[in-house]
């Protein structure tokens, strides 16, 4: 005779052999058609852009970096001079074929210095932080991971002038240093 207890215990492992399959299996990615460069951003969250130029070499790289605001998280482009092999002008953004996504690298923010800021009326003292940020990069069209391409660095060497940050920690992480995204872009492209 069955008891509750061995019951219950056979049910929960039946149940755990429906659910298990369904979470994350399969899942298709969002697709999208990208109206504007900011779209493809959202390669970098997961999506594909239908819209995209074909992923094949050469490959013609958007970038963006997680930008982590007051306000919101969201991805931002990075701009890269167009002089780089394999980069696309932020304008010329149906042309990209692949995104580079820079995420900020866990436990590389070093505090450099503070600067004196105005918010809402208070006099404030921004901590300025530099980084460390991954690279990697995507295919548009599929949103699937192509390469790693390593590290590059954001220096807080000067004050910013226009700052967003929260009133009540106020911080600041430096941007991802552009010649040094160039480099590993370029770099990338000429595979």
């Amino acid at each position: 005779m069955n008891s509750p207890t061995k019951r219950f215990v056979t049910l929960a492992a039946a149940a755990a052999v429906v659910i298990l399959p369904l979470a994350g299996c399969g899942a298709k990615k969002e697709t999208k058609e990208a109206t504007g460069a900011n779209d493809y951003g959202d390669v970098c969250s997961g999506a594909a852009i239908s819209n995209a130029a074909a992923g094949e070499k050469p490959y013609k790289v958007i970038t963006f970096r997680k930008a982590e605001s007051a306000t919101k998280d969201r991805w931002s482009p990075v701009h890269v001079s167009s002089s780089t092999p394999g980069a696309v002008n932020y304008n010329d953004y149906s042309q990209a074929n692949a995104v580079a996504c820079l995420t900020l690298k866990k436990g590389s923010e070093k505090k450099e210095k503070t600067c004196p800021i105005e918010m809402q009326g208070k006099k404030l003292d921004l901590a300025l932080y530099s980084a460390e940020y991954d690279v990697a990069v995507f295919e548009a069209k599929s949103g699937k991971k192509i390469q790693d391409l390593g590290t590059v660095t954001g220096t807080a060497d000067r004050c910013p002038s226009i700052v967003y940050t929260d009133p009540k920690d106020p911080r600041d992480v430096a941007e991802p240093d552009r010649d040094s995204v160039a480099e590993v872009i370029g770099k990338f492209a000429a595979q």
